[in-house]
């Protein structure tokens, strides 16, 4: 699902308060917490955001001039299968965390060769 905003203030404030967990990325600096950990932010500075758990994630960018919001939820992700991954984050960049932790979705196509549908971030540790 898409849903458009008139402002990053708008999109930010409605999924912090669905999801678990956070991935900003500001002019100054990438933060990555849980939501009840998130900062005072300074939304002329979000370049983009995810925000996410295991059961689906929002990511909300700049799209064409208009701010998006690209919304997947676990049941909606259509694919063959499914992996999950940790990707550690390096120490310049990370906050109180070091793990994102990502799933990734793949399929086939009609000539058998693997494909991946969607990554998408599920949780973090650290």
């Amino acid at each position: 699902m898409i849903k458009a905003y008139a402002a990053m203030e708008e999109a930010v404030t409605e999924f912090s308060g669905k999801y678990s967990f956070a991935l900003v990325y500001m002019m100054s600096c990438l933060l990555l917490c849980r939501t009840s950990e998130l900062p005072e932010l300074m939304y002329d500075e979000i370049l983009e955001a995810r925000f996410f758990d295991e059961k689906g994630e929002a990511h909300i960018c700049t799209d064409d001039g208009e701010i998006r919001a690209y919304i997947f939820s676990e049941s909606d992700i259509e694919a063959g299968y499914k992996k999950d991954e940790d990707i550690f984050i390096n120490k310049d960049f990370q906050n109180r965390y070091n793990k994102l932790k990502t799933r990734r979705y793949y399929n086939f196509d009609e000539d058998g060769q693997k494909y991946c549908v969607l990554t998408r971030c599920i949780g973090i540790e650290g």
